[in-house]
């Protein structure tokens, strides 16, 4: 509905690889080459690289929120057969282009932010269609550690096609917003009377108005602009732990007095 009226192109891209779920479940003392195993944590990934060293094999690791440089690093070992097993998080799934021969989940469920729930469909697609890099290998693998008809009916499900896409405040909105309040109570207001077009749903920013209510009257609010103030209550961080709230709260206040930020608990 929003795209009538507009030229529209649609790309369908099919699988050139055959990809092929084994059927036995997988144990980590089969381990070869060219297998990347996946798992949900930082701290799992150092686990399982740690074993795998061990063993004697060499590793390479790659999970969200390793520095760039080191990231960088480790797949170039793999490109170069330095190493010859990935261990990582779902953070493979993410644009990078391996020689993986076989994708291995060691877990089939994952912590969300909210709660620890199987993978879904589209989360299995896309990290298992790493397996079988063009090029390099005729076909790509699939393996878990149990579970197996089970991970292999949600690889297989054909997906509902996207019927809606969710809509969140732009930096357009702020700026005309601009002319109508002063404040993030009247914003969250409006916002919450907005009505979306078809198509369309609407994101309730639970958690934002949520640290509001931690920094309305503050200092903190009195000294940021209003798009300012929303970026920083948009940070992608698990606000209901409270150590991780109180440290937002301190960068918040070193930032607006231009003191240096403190070291992040580990």
């Amino acid at each position: 509905q929003l795209l009538d009226g507009y030229d529209v192109e649609v790309r369908n891209y099919q699988r050139e690889l055959p990809l092929i779920v084994q059927k036995k479940n997988f144990r980590i003392s089969k381990v070869t080459k060219g297998d990347a195993l996946i798992v949900f944590s930082r701290k799992k990934v150092l686990q399982v690289a740690a074993k795998l060293e061990n063993d004697g094999h060499k590793v390479s690791i790659v999970y969200g929120g390793m520095p760039p440089e080191t990231r960088q690093k480790q797949i170039e070992q793999f490109h170069k057969g330095e190493t010859e097993v990935v261990v990582a998080t779902d953070a493979i799934g993410m644009g990078l282009n391996l020689p993986i021969r076989r994708v291995v989940f060691l877990e089939n469920e994952k912590f969300d932010g909210t709660r620890v729930r199987t993978l879904t469909s589209q989360e299995i697609k896309q990290i298992a269609g790493r397996a079988g890099r063009k090029g390099k290998y005729d076909e790509g693998f699939v393996a878990f550690s149990y579970d197996v008809k089970k991970m292999q009916s949600l690889l297989e499900r054909n997906d509902f096609e996207i019927q809606r896409f969710a809509i969140s405040p732009t930096q357009n909105i702020f700026n005309r917003f601009r002319y109508f309040g002063k404040d993030l109570s009247e914003f969250f207001r409006l916002w919450d009377k907005y009505e979306n077009p078809p198509g369309t749903v609407k994101a309730p920013l639970t958690e934002e108005k949520d640290l509001y209510e931690e920094i309305k009257g503050t200092e903190i609010e009195a000294k940021l602009s209003v798009a300012e103030l929303y970026s920083y209550l948009h940070l992608p961080f698990s606000s209901y732990e409270s150590s991780l709230r109180d440290q937002w709260k301190d960068n918040m206040l070193a930032i607006i007095n231009n003191d240096e930020l403190q070291e992040p608990i580990i």
